[in-house]
Formats: structure tokens, C-alpha cells, sequence
């Protein structure tokens, strides 16, 4: 009986972890109701031109957005980071016609270059889960 609990459990945890592939609100939530994104600190410029630390949410992100936009991780500099809160799921970056879990996500807005162009990263706390975003909508690379 425990066994099968802590199996339920996990599959519930699972679930709530996966982005659903349809559209609309699950929450039953007005949009008045809705919790609106919040800056939890006041973002902390970069001194220009820095190189994220290795080991550190900035240097993974780096790396990871790096990959996506096929660029080597040491190209980028980070040039601001400030600690957000998410309104849901889609770390304020919405692709459309993606539900997304409906909780706030603790996170950073992070701003890198390559020296050329200017990058927008959401990112959830430890940066295990990282969008490009531009307009408000995930970067989408060739």
C-alpha cells in the first residue's frame, strides 16, 4: 500500500512537471485574479562585458543558450540579472498555443551579448530550465 502511494505520488509529480499541448485556462481563474510578475530584487548590471562564473546559474544558462543559438558559451557576456518571480510556467515567455502549469516560478531575467546582438533569458532558480525570449515569445532558432 505504501509502495503504491509513493508511486502515485511520483506519477502525480511527474505530471505536474510536463508542459500540456493545449491552449486555455485550467485555473478557472479570471485574469483579474492571476498573480501579476513581481521583480524580487532590483536588477544588478554586469560590469560590461562579463564572463559568467564557472559553476555558477549564469555560466549553465550561458553554456545551454549557447548550444540553442550555436554559439561557444565563453562568446556570451552576461550584462544584467535580476531575481523574478514567474507568473506560471512559461517563465513569462509564452508560446502559443502551450498551456502551462498555473504556479508562481521563482527565477532570474538574465541579459547576455556576443557583441552584437543583446539576448533576454528566463530562467527558473537554478537554471534547469532556460527560454530565449524575444517579444514575449521563446526564440525560435534554425
Amino acid at each position: 500500500m505504501r509502495n503504491t502511494l509513493l508511486a502515485l505520488l511520483l506519477l502525480v509529480l511527474v505530471a505536474c512537471g510536463a508542459a500540456p499541448t493545449t491552449s486555455g485556462n485550467t485555473t478557472g481563474a479570471s485574469p483579474s485574479e492571476t498573480t501579476p510578475v513581481t521583480t524580487t530584487a532590483t536588477p544588478s548590471p554586469a560590469s560590461a562585458g562579463d564572463m559568467p562564473q564557472p559553476g555558477t546559474v549564469e555560466a549553465l544558462v550561458a553554456q545551454q543558450i549557447g548550444t540553442q543559438l550555436q554559439l561557444k558559451a565563453d562568446q556570451l557576456r552576461l550584462v544584467s540579472k535580476a531575481e523574478k518571480d514567474w507568473p506560471d510556467g512559461s517563465l513569462g515567455c509564452r508560446k502559443m498555443g502551450v498551456m502551462y502549469i498555473q504556479m508562481v516560478i521563482p527565477g532570474l531575467l538574465l541579459h547576455y551579448t556576443d557583441g552584437t546582438k543583446q539576448y533576454e533569458v528566463h530562467t527558473d532558480k537554478n537554471g534547469s530550465r532556460v527560454v530565449v525570449c524575444q517579444d514575449g515569445h521563446p526564440l525560435t532558432t534554425n
